[in-house]
């Protein structure tokens, strides 16, 4: 499978996810459009490229988290997700974008931030990370949210696929293992490399308990051996 068919794919895996399963989303996106705002210390005009932006949602939260002010292009690469429209119209700072290639339209053009979210699997992430350092000006960042491949939930659920494979879904989410993740960042040329658990709500937790989860995300992040159950 070349890169934008894996990119294709998990851009359609994840929206479907988002949409039938993960009854936390909009707070998610929430959080995640701040992580973005307060990693990048934004200016008005930094530009931001989402990657498989699917529908838009968190382009969206990203917008709004930075008072519509940031120049934003949502790249979409499955036609049927960029030919829906069921949030509304976009604010105008969000270029919306439809690829039948990668980077496609995107070659010559340069951004201040990239931000992605599960994307990166064992099979495109060797030749996707050099192609979005391309698409970065001098300085630039690159902020992606995947699964936690250490997560023991997501590990017991692996293996029992395994072991009752007509139970295994027909699209798989096989995100790389951290450890190589940084091997993979660091011969694309990237520096100062963090690869952080982040974000402890996620199906099967039960939605009582958001708020008691809110409030000790930031403790669970930054606990030895519990940080692994980090869902992404």
């Amino acid at each position: 499978m070349d890169l934008f068919e894996s990119l294709k794919k998990q851009e359609r895996f994840r929206d479907n996810y988002w949409r039938d399963v993960d009854y936390f989303l909009p707070i998610r996106l929430k959080w995640r459009a701040q992580m973005v705002r307060h990693s990048f210390h934004l200016f008005p005009e930094n530009s931001i490229l989402e990657v498989g932006a699917g529908s838009c949602q968190w382009a969206r939260e990203i917008s709004k988290a930075n008072g519509n002010r940031n120049p934003i292009c949502a790249a979409t690469l499955n036609k049927e997700l960029y030919e829906e429209n069921n949030h509304g119209p976009l604010p105008e700072n969000i270029e919306r974008i439809h690829l039948d290639e990668f980077p496609g339209e995107l070659s010559g053009r340069r951004f201040d931030f990239i931000v992605g979210s599960q994307l990166l699997t064992d099979e495109n992430t060797g030749v996707l990370l050099p192609r979005l350092k391309k698409l970065l000006k001098p300085g630039g960042q690159i902020l992606f949210f995947d699964l936690n491949p250490w997560n023991p939930y997501y590990r017991i659920k692996r293996l029992v696929s395994k072991l009752f494979f007509f139970l295994e879904q027909s699209e798989k989410n096989e995100s790389l293992n951290r450890v190589n993740l940084f091997v993979l960042l660091s011969e694309a040329g990237y520096i100062k490399i963090k690869i952080l658990p982040y974000d402890f709500l996620f199906p099967p937790i039960p939605k009582i308990l958001l708020w008691p989860m809110q409030n000790l995300s930031l403790i669970l992040e930054n606990f030895p051996y519990v940080r692994n159950f980090a869902g992404s």
